[in-house]
């Protein structure tokens, strides 16, 4: 089911991308959510590294103390500290 979410995820932000642009909020959670479904689906290095660069472009877009930066900074602290769920 994570991977389906993967993929549904990476369209989401395709389309996205397409119709609001990158520097969009709602494109930049959508990016997030992709991230978080890595994650669920235990690509633990692939979440990491979009989340990263999600963190990056909100900083540089939000600013450090926006919510959504805040959120994605947080979880990207607890993802290095630990391992992902175990894909089925």
């Amino acid at each position: 089911m994570h991977t389906s979410a993967v993929t549904n995820w990476r369209g989401i932000v395709g389309q996205a991308q397409r119709v609001l642009g990158g520097e969009h909020s709602d494109t930049l959670t959508a990016r997030a959510n992709l991230a978080a479904s890595h994650w669920r689906a235990g690509r633990t290095d692939e979440a990491i590294t979009l989340l990263e660069n999600v963190v990056a472009d909100m900083t540089q877009l939000l600013g450090d103390q926006h919510p959504d930066t805040l959120t994605a900074t947080a979880s990207l602290r607890t993802w290095r500290g630990r391992p992902g769920p175990q894909p089925n």
